[in-house]
């Protein structure tokens, strides 16, 4: 039986998610690229356990989030939002999950 929960996303993209929000110009376009096969393939797997579109978009959404969560913190600085990351990642999951992969 499936359940409508997906799976945390944070082991499989908390590396990817620092890597594209350090964003430096040498290595923003490689790293944005693993974060969108990472994505795009937890979205995959999700939609195969029968996870909702909704529940992947939030899981990948609070991962996002604890990886801008722990950057404040080792910068010792006030947790700051990426909006523009969080709506790629939104878009890249819905771009496999309807699209069937």
């Amino acid at each position: 039986m499936f359940d409508n929960y997906a799976d945390s996303a944070s082991p499989s993209l908390g590396g990817m998610l620092d890597a594209a929000l350090d964003r430096s110009i040498t290595t923003s376009l490689e790293s944005l690229d693993s974060l969108r096969s990472a994505v795009r393939k937890y979205a995959r797997q999700q939609r195969n356990r029968g996870v909702s579109l909704d529940s992947v978009m939030r899981a990948v959404s609070s991962a996002l989030m604890e990886a801008e969560d722990d950057r404040g913190r080792d910068m010792h600085a006030s947790s700051i939002r990426d909006p523009n990351l969080a709506r790629q990642l939104r878009a890249w999951c819905s771009e496999d999950y309807l699209g069937g992969g």
